[in-house]
Protein backbone atom coordinates (compact mmCIF):
# COMPACT_ATOMS: atom_id res chain seq x y z
CA UNK A 1 0.00 0.00 0.00
CA UNK A 2 1.94 3.28 -1.36
CA UNK A 3 0.04 6.53 0.59
CA UNK A 4 -0.84 9.77 -1.69
CA UNK A 5 0.30 11.86 0.87
CA UNK A 6 3.73 10.34 1.93
CA UNK A 7 5.23 12.76 4.43
CA UNK A 8 9.07 13.34 3.94
CA UNK A 9 11.09 12.52 7.31
CA UNK A 10 13.42 14.60 8.22
CA UNK A 11 16.07 13.54 10.94
CA UNK A 12 15.53 16.12 14.20
CA UNK A 13 18.85 17.57 13.88
CA UNK A 14 17.86 19.14 10.41
CA UNK A 15 15.55 21.13 12.34
CA UNK A 16 16.44 24.53 12.97
CA UNK A 17 14.24 25.79 15.82
CA UNK A 18 14.99 22.30 17.45
CA UNK A 19 18.57 22.72 16.70
CA UNK A 20 18.52 26.19 18.54
CA UNK A 21 16.35 25.42 21.41
CA UNK A 22 19.12 22.62 21.82
CA UNK A 23 22.03 25.29 21.93
CA UNK A 24 20.41 26.81 24.28
CA UNK A 25 19.02 25.08 26.88
CA UNK A 26 21.12 21.45 25.94
CA UNK A 27 24.38 22.38 24.64
CA UNK A 28 26.25 19.45 24.45
CA UNK A 29 23.58 17.52 22.05
CA UNK A 30 22.73 21.44 20.51
CA UNK A 31 26.35 21.55 19.48
CA UNK A 32 26.58 17.98 18.05
CA UNK A 33 22.97 18.53 16.61
CA UNK A 34 25.02 21.81 14.63
CA UNK A 35 27.40 20.64 13.53
CA UNK A 36 25.47 17.31 12.17
CA UNK A 37 22.76 19.73 10.30
CA UNK A 38 23.55 20.79 7.28
CA UNK A 39 21.06 23.80 7.54
CA UNK A 40 24.17 25.99 9.07
CA UNK A 41 26.96 27.47 6.65
CA UNK A 42 30.29 26.66 8.93
CA UNK A 43 30.51 30.46 9.79
CA UNK A 44 27.44 29.47 11.53
CA UNK A 45 28.31 26.89 13.11
CA UNK A 46 31.39 28.34 14.05
CA UNK A 47 29.26 31.39 16.08
CA UNK A 48 26.89 29.02 17.01
CA UNK A 49 29.51 26.88 18.94
CA UNK A 50 31.14 29.67 20.32
CA UNK A 51 27.55 31.57 21.95
CA UNK A 52 26.02 27.98 22.67
CA UNK A 53 29.45 27.14 25.34
CA UNK A 54 29.23 30.77 26.53
CA UNK A 55 25.96 30.15 27.34
CA UNK A 56 26.29 26.93 28.98
CA UNK A 57 29.28 27.91 31.09
CA UNK A 58 27.73 31.16 32.00
CA UNK A 59 24.83 29.33 33.64
CA UNK A 60 27.06 26.87 35.14
CA UNK A 61 29.27 29.26 36.88
CA UNK A 62 25.84 30.61 38.16
CA UNK A 63 25.34 27.26 39.51
CA UNK A 64 28.16 26.70 41.66
CA UNK A 65 28.38 30.32 42.55
CA UNK A 66 24.37 30.46 43.89
CA UNK A 67 25.74 26.89 45.71
CA UNK A 68 28.58 28.79 47.63
CA UNK A 69 26.75 31.65 48.35
CA UNK A 70 24.28 29.42 49.69
CA UNK A 71 25.79 26.78 51.70
CA UNK A 72 29.20 28.78 52.46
Amino acid sequence: MNPTNSVEKTSWFHRTWLVIFLCIFCFPVGIFALWKSTEFSPTAKIIGTILSLAIGLFLLWFYIIAYFIRYL
